[in-house]
């Protein structure tokens, strides 16, 4: 059976199918302001290249966010249809942890605007700062704190580059070690916070 894998949280269009915890095909791409047009096409593409059909997917797990309050929509609303339509659960995974560097700590942060971030911390799977918006001055003091984080993400609005190298789609399917969610009641998480 396959797990389809969604994510359009932030910039990128990522699109993977998994079968036996194993990544069988997949897809990560640029495609700000184009994963709407883009995200259905690529996953026809990937099942007719591995032949998998509508009656062998066995789970849909999506990127909940935080991240664009659009981009968190779309493949939110396209896996909940989805999970619906073949009546198979449904898995959440934090936008954020899919960015994590295996069981090494990661900090992992996105451009939140107006001089905030998206910020967390994860050490494998764990948490160690849960998901959170914060000012970038004080993004870049807990950097300056903890160097032995790697960095993840995508940290150059903040004149840092990434080192940590993920494997976002074996991070997501990481999800079904948890509980599936209600369909119908399944929500993204925007993160709201000060603009300064």
């Amino acid at each position: 059976m396959t797990d389809v894998l969604l994510d359009t949280s932030f910039t990128h269009l990522r699109v993977g199918l998994a079968k036996g915890g194993k990544i069988i095909a997949s897809l990560d791409k640029p495609a700000f302001m184009r994963q709407s047009e883009e995200m259905i096409p690529t996953l026809g593409r990937l099942m007719e290249e591995t032949k998998t059909g509508r009656s062998d997917i066995d789970s849909i797990i999506v990127a909940r966010g935080p991240g664009s309050y659009t981009g968190v929509r779309i493949a939110m609303t396209a896996a909940k249809v989805m999970a619906l339509a073949l009546g198979k659960p449904l898995y959440l995974v934090s936008s954020l942890a899919t960015l994590r560097e295996g069981e090494k700590k990661t900090a992992i942060m996105m451009d939140a605007r107006a001089k905030r971030s998206y910020f967390a911390v994860y050490e494998g799977k764990k948490a160690i700062v849960e998901d959170c918006i914060k000012g970038n001055d004080e993004v870049l003091a807990y950097l300056n704190e903890h160097p032995d984080c790697l960095l993840g993400g995508e940290p150059s609005y903040l004149g840092l580059e990434a080192n940590a190298k993920p494997d976002v789609f074996l991070n997501m399917l990481a999800a079904k070690e948890g509980e599936s969610v209600d369909t119908l009641t399944a929500a993204p998480v925007y993160l709201r916070g000060p603009i300064r």
